[in-house]
């Protein structure tokens, strides 16, 4: 039976960041399968401390794993332009706090073998035998740290460092602001101090919103299992269904080795992203 979306956030990004996302998934923006994920765990017992240092130790324990987690995702992507792609599975690896290794499968292997490295990308689409090396994704992206973005999205470890915390209201308990680089920042949590959403506003003006509406417990930490993305101005929207989250001792280095044969035919940013549209967006 074909996995169906559910619900996508109804809001909007930073300076083309869901560009990243649609790139992890389907090469089209930052970041599954499995019936066999480990049997997950409820919260511990009820903590009374204050809802912002409850969120900063579950934010802090998510980032500790962020040093090396494997997740396996199912991911649907709509685009104005591009329609409703057919759902895709993705092998991810993050290393954090910058470095992700993504693997589109398909019914033949990989479909697409991706790499980002702080603000480097490595993509290879083994079918085609076609392959991409750029040393600065954030000229083609308009993404100021490309690598930790993804990562901070995938993870849910926005850091609101410093951050004034206000009362909310519909699905959230309290908000958080703050700026980072020009940039603004709006942080909502719920009574758990889990992210329900975040709101990023580029000094340029243009905003992206990113949803979690559902939380899983992996060995006692929270972790996402749904993520929803929209760029409203890019017409681009991405759901996530994380399906099973693997923390490990520590990373394996060939994790982020990916070498593009030397047979393959080089391509530019824009002239792979035409060649992956011409596939049909991975199918």
């Amino acid at each position: 039976m074909k996995a169906r979306p559910g619900r996508t956030a109804r809001c909007a990004p930073w300076s083309s960041a869901p560009a990243l996302l649609v790139t992890v998934t389907a090469l089209v923006v930052a970041l599954a399968l499995g019936s066999c994920a480990p049997a997950p765990r409820g919260p511990g017992p009820l903590d009374l401390r204050d809802l912002a240092t409850r969120y900063r130790a579950q934010r802090d324990a998510r980032e500790q794993r962020l040093a090396a987690v494997r997740l396996e995702a199912t991911t649907w992507i709509d685009g104005a332009t591009i329609g409703r792609l057919p759902a895709v599975q993705l092998d991810i690896a993050l290393v954090g706090p910058d470095r992700l290794r993504a693997r589109v499968a398909s019914l033949f292997g990989t479909a697409l073998d991706l790499l980002v490295r702080g603000d480097s990308l490595t993509a290879y689409v083994p079918p085609r035998r076609m392959g991409v090396e750029l040393g600065s994704l954030e000229d083609s992206l308009g993404i100021r740290r490309p690598g930790e973005w993804a990562c901070r999205a995938l993870a849910a470890t926005w850091d609101p460092n410093g951050a004034r915390w206000t009362p909310g209201g519909a699905d959230s308990l309290r908000h958080a602001s703050w700026a980072e680089e020009g940039d603004s920042l709006r942080l909502d949590v719920d009574s758990k101090a889990l992210p329900v959403a975040v709101e990023l506003r580029s000094k340029e003006g243009r905003t992206l919103a990113i949803r979690y509406p559902s939380w899983q417990w992996i060995e006692s930490t929270p972790w996402p299992s749904r993520i929803e993305i929209e760029d409203a101005a890019a017409g681009v929207e991405v759901a996530l269904r994380i399906d099973r989250v693997r923390f490990e001792r520590q990373a394996d280095p060939q994790w982020m080795v990916l070498v593009v044969p030397a047979s393959a035919e080089r391509l530019d940013w824009r002239s792979l992203k035409e060649a992956l549209a011409r596939m049909g967006g991975m199918r």
